[in-house]
C-alpha cells in the first residue's frame, strides 16, 4: 500500500508538471496567433493595417515628397498627411496617414532575390496563403510591373498592390475604401 502511494504522488506531480507544460504551449500559440494575425501590432493605434507602435522611425515627411535614398524611391504626400519609415529585421515600412483621422496606407518594402519573375495571383495565393480577388495588373513609375488585388483574408478586407524592382518586393496596403488614395500615391512613384 505505501509503494503504492508513493506512486501514485509521482504519477500526479507528473500529470500536473504535463499539464503546466501543455498549458504554456498552448498560451505560446495564442500569443504567436494572435501576433502574427495583425502583423504583430496588438494595441495598434495607427489605425493603419497591419502597423503597430514598435520600431525605428527613421524618416519623416508632413508634405510634399516622401524620399527614401537608401532604396531609391520617392512618391508624394497628400496634404494633411504624415509619412515615417520604421526600419524592422526583416526590411522597412513606410506608413501614411492623416494628422488627424486614423485612415491611412503602408509600404513593406523586403529584399527580393527573384527579380525576374512576375507577381500573379497565383503566386501570391500559393506563397502568402491569401484570399484574392479583383485583381489587375500593374505598372509602377512606368518600369515596375506588379499586381492590384482585394485581400478578401482579412476583415474588413484589404487592398494590396505588389510590385518588384531592382531587387525590392514592394507590397502597399490599405483598406480596401481607402484604395483611391492609395492609387494616387503609386501614381506619383519614383525609382530614382
Amino acid at each position: 500500500m505505501r509503494l503504492m502511494c508513493g506512486f501514485r504522488r509521482k504519477r500526479e506531480r507528473l500529470c500536473m508538471a504535463a499539464v503546466a507544460v501543455l498549458a504554456c504551449i498552448c498560451l505560446a500559440v495564442f500569443l504567436c496567433f494572435v501576433f502574427l494575425r495583425d502583423g504583430g501590432t496588438t494595441g495598434n493605434s495607427s489605425g493603419t493595417p497591419g502597423v503597430g507602435n514598435s520600431g525605428v522611425i527613421t524618416t519623416g515627411s508632413s508634405s510634399g515628397i516622401f524620399s527614401d535614398p537608401s532604396i531609391g524611391f520617392s512618391f508624394s504626400v497628400p496634404d494633411g498627411y504624415h509619412a515615417q519609415k520604421i526600419l524592422s529585421d526583416s526590411g522597412e515600412t513606410v506608413i501614411v496617414q492623416p494628422a488627424t483621422g486614423s485612415s491611412g496606407f503602408q509600404v513593406f518594402v523586403i529584399p527580393f532575390s527573384d527579380p525576374g519573375s512576375s507577381i500573379t495571383a497565383a503566386r501570391v495565393e500559393k506563397e502568402a496563403r491569401l484570399t484574392i480577388t479583383h485583381t489587375a495588373s500593374v505598372t509602377v513609375a512606368s518600369t515596375a510591373q506588379g499586381l492590384s488585388f482585394i485581400d478578401n483574408s482579412s476583415s474588413p478586407p484589404l487592398y494590396d498592390t505588389w510590385f518588384a524592382y531592382n531587387g525590392y518586393l514592394y507590397q502597399a496596403q490599405t483598406w480596401a475604401s481607402n484604395a483611391p488614395l492609395m492609387e494616387n500615391i503609386l501614381a506619383s512613384w519614383q525609382f530614382k
